[in-house]
């Protein structure tokens, strides 16, 4: 081989030896590079994971919430339900007393709502044709009048321009809030 040869074939041999080299360093480099990419992208993939966890226990505690909210709003409205049932019940009741019974109950109404001055005291017309002999003697000062009043069951008592209405429906609906407390100890506690 000449020395022209060996000069080609020495540089050739470098030029292998640093393509080598170089490719060496380009794989070591190209492995580095997808090692962290590798590492960047689990670092990622463990984040999102991460965060659609607390997503997800943020949505369930939501719905958890939602559920318990929704589920006191269906009991209160059950118990409500029920007292107005119960409240319902004992308007039927009155309604449905025996003569004296009844009239007693009108008796007593008309004592709590009286003031002492003279009134007319006015029935439904059912009421006064059943009404008793005696009834409201106990308070003279009050007059049961001979024409109807314009409501189903209870009275109405007059005082010159002021009525109090005693009918079962409007002494109820006065006392709602009361007579719902009452019944709200007797069926809940």
């Amino acid at each position: 081989m000449s020395g022209l040869d060996k000069i080609i074939a020495r540089l050739e041999a470098d030029c292998a030896d640093q393509c080598d080299q170089i490719e060496l360093l380009a794989q070591t480099d190209a492995a580095g590079i997808l090692e962290g990419a590798a590492r960047e992208g689990k670092a990622e993939a463990d984040r999102i994971v991460a965060q659609a966890r607390r997503e997800a226990e943020l949505i369930a505690k939501k719905a958890e919430s939602a559920a318990a909210v929704t589920e006191r709003r269906s009991l209160l409205e059950a118990k409500v339900a029920l007292i107005d049932e119960t409240v319902e019940a004992a308007v039927k009741k009155l309604r449905s007393l025996d003569a004296p019974s009844y009239f007693g109950v009108l008796e007593k109404l008309a004592e709590k709502y009286r003031t002492g001055a003279a009134g007319t005291l006015y029935l439904s017309a059912a009421d006064l044709s059943r009404k008793p002999e005696g009834f409201m003697a106990a308070f003279p000062e009050i007059t049961v009048s001979d024409t109807p009043g314009s409501l189903s069951d209870g009275f109405l008592l007059k005082y010159g321009d002021i009525e109090i209405n005693c009918a079962f429906e409007a002494l109820m609906n006065a006392s709602r809030d009361d007579l719902k407390s009452i019944a709200a100890e007797q069926l809940f506690s």
